[in-house]
């Protein structure tokens, strides 16, 4: 906090007298033991994203919700605040299942009033190094010249693929997921497990393909993890994830 204080002053920025909260460059900073950003929704945008959700719910026999979003918590694999309690409102507002990507990795299922919040399935198909062009900007970064084309771009963004996506094996483990309905009651998910080919080349990686035994039970072991903060049991059995809900009948 001293050392943002200092920053704003060398902006020529007014400085707060209190030294336990201060706001600066459109953030609000305040004194806390542990690093963290903390995030809320833009309440009139949700406002008008669930007048939408509520109308369509009035019009469709299910209606189902998504949101391309980067933002993480402590880690990627946990969903920004402003997430959750998006989330949330749009199944108040009448969704049956809220499904989000965009973080590239999979993120825990919520039961929330009984419907499916699936903060995040990894990727399905991830074919981004296979492009026939890229936009000049993109080679500029790197400082490649007018004779560098989309190979060479990958090179060096990705190192050889010793950074970035083709590092790292959580980037290519992925789930399908299958929903079962009886009337409008979502009873079922199953939960394919699937591999996008983890250390394979460029021009095999990126297509979905069900994932072996061993990989499968991996894949749903580290979803049933992040599953857990939210109170949710995924059940493991014959090489498939799966969510069973109560209906109305049942309760």
């Amino acid at each position: 906090m001293k050392a943002l204080r200092q920053v704003i002053e060398e902006f020529g920025m007014r400085v707060p007298k209190k030294d336990d909260a201060l706001r600066a460059f459109d953030r609000r900073f305040i004194k806390a033991k542990n690093t963290a950003i903390r995030t809320d929704v833009n309440k009139e945008d949700m406002e008008e994203i669930a007048a939408v959700v509520r109308n369509a719910s009035g019009l469709a026999d299910y209606t189902i919700v998504t949101i391309h979003a980067h933002e993480s918590d402590r880690e990627r694999s946990v969903p920004a605040k402003f997430l959750v309690t998006f989330a949330r409102a749009m199944i108040d507002a009448g969704a049956d299942v809220f499904v989000g990507h965009g973080p590239h990795v999979l993120r825990g299922i919520e039961i929330y009033k009984g419907r499916p919040i699936l903060y995040s399935l990894s990727n399905f198909i991830f074919q981004n190094e296979t492009l026939d062009r890229l936009p000049y900007e993109n080679y500029e970064r790197y400082r490649l010249d007018s004779n560098s084309h989309v190979a060479d771009f990958n090179d060096k963004r990705y190192n050889l693929d010793r950074r970035g996506f083709p590092s790292k094996a959580e980037y290519w483990e992925s789930i399908i997921a299958v929903p079962a309905w009886k009337g409008k009651d979502i009873v079922e998910i199953k939960l394919y497990p699937v591999t996008l080919g983890f250390g394979k080349p460029r021009t095999a990686r990126g297509r979905p393909l069900f994932a072996d035994e061993e990989l499968s039970k991996k894949i749903i072991d580290d979803l049933q993890r992040l599953s857990e903060p939210f109170g949710t049991i995924v059940e493991y059995q014959d090489g498939i994830g799966i969510l069973r809900f109560s209906t109305k009948k049942d309760e």
